[in-house]
């Protein structure tokens, strides 16, 4: 496997290395707090935060849960993928908290538990229906490793306490990373928040594409995987990038992994 190098010049572009400017910030804060008043009463107080939902919510049968399932895989994949091939759990959580993101994905899926996890993932989304997918997941499964609740997830949960990287965890993948034949690489951290944001950007796409509505994917994105506030949600700071170096992009990363990368039809 060969991984798509990054490209410096392009980071005008996308905007994953620099902080909004103030305008922007202004015009996301505003959708924001439109959306927020328009969707609160969907699904209001039934999202505590990242990680943090109601089983009631997750099991019902609208368009909020939809939506929630699928940025969640997406999420999880693209996060373990890059784990598997390029990093660490606490560098890639570390990379997108320095992003902007309230939490990481690792950190929150300890927060959710592995197995609620995998509970959520649609049977077109689990690991044996996504060619390409390498789940680690599976193993940390097997010995146990479901998140906070166990005291051992991603992390180390000593006496209850903080969280304490784990270094078991890390050889994970570079067993799995073995078995599966792949090559590792050693990502920066805008290596590692260009390839999960690129991934969440091309389900967007897709749920765009399948008529789920935008508002609705951004409040989601902000309250359920900790998006920043200040970035307006996925849909709202897509749209606010470039396109043909987006599609240039995910279209480079497209061979590492096409079910991770691969842009939809707005961006094709």
């Amino acid at each position: 496997m060969t991984n798509a190098a990054h490209d410096p010049a392009t980071d005008a572009n996308y905007g994953f290395a620099n902080a909004p400017e103030p305008t922007q910030v202004n015009q996301a804060q505003a959708h924001v707090a439109a959306i927020s008043a328009k969707l609160e009463a969907t699904y209001g107080g039934q999202i505590s935060g990242p990680g943090e939902f109601s089983q009631a919510f997750l099991n019902g049968d609208h368009t909020a849960a939809k939506i929630l399932s699928r940025l969640l895989s997406t999420y999880h994949h693209a996060a373990e993928h890059v784990f598997l091939v390029g990093s660490t759990p606490w560098d890639i959580d570390a990379a997108m908290v320095a992003f902007g993101f309230s939490v990481g994905p690792f950190e929150m899926e300890d927060i959710l538990g592995l197995d609620s996890i995998q509970t959520l993932l649609s049977p077109d989304q689990k690991p044996a229906a996504k060619p390409g997918i390498v789940s680690i997941t599976t193993r940390m499964m097997e010995l146990g490793k479901l998140g906070r609740k166990t005291g051992a997830g991603w992390y180390r949960y000593p006496g209850g306490g903080g969280k304490v990287d784990d270094p078991i965890v890390a050889d994970l993948a570079l067993e799995e990373a073995h078995f599966a034949g792949l090559s590792r690489s050693d990502y920066s951290a805008l290596d590692i928040v260009e390839r999960v944001l690129l991934a969440l950007i091309c389900e967007v796409d897709r749920l765009l594409e399948t008529g789920f509505d935008g508002d609705e994917i951004d409040l989601l994105s902000i309250q359920a995987l900790g998006f920043p506030r200040n970035r307006g949600g996925l849909t709202h700071f897509t749209a606010s990038m470039n396109s043909p170096a987006l599609h240039d992009r995910i279209k480079a990363l497209e061979p590492e992994n096409p079910t991770i990368w691969t842009p939809g039809i707005k961006l094709a």
